[in-house]
């Protein structure tokens, strides 16, 4: 679970999204948070997924949070760390 504020004069939208590799690789999952109407707004994430990459090599994940659109005018999470937790399930 991840929290953002999204600060703007009009809408307050984040986005959060999960890839395997780096933003260019394979999108797996995310949300959009926030409000459409309200401002300053508080956007909470929370996303689970089963990966199944096919490969025994080393496998990276990014998790990438930004602005839904240039309405927002800028994302902070007010100095709070969040975990993120991976799990490898064996066959």
């Amino acid at each position: 679970t991840a929290s953002v504020n999204a600060v703007s004069s009009s809408k307050s939208e984040a986005s959060f999204r999960l890839y395997r590799g780096d933003t260019s690789g394979t999108f797996l999952g995310g949300q959009v948070g926030g409000s459409d109407t309200a401002t300053n707004d508080r956007a909470c994430f929370g996303l689970q997924y089963l990966d199944s990459p096919n490969t025994t090599s080393a496998t990276t994940y990014t998790l990438a949070i930004r602005r839904k659109d240039s309405s927002t005018s800028y994302l902070t999470t007010d100095s709070t760390n969040y975990a993120v937790t991976a799990l490898e399930i064996g066959a």
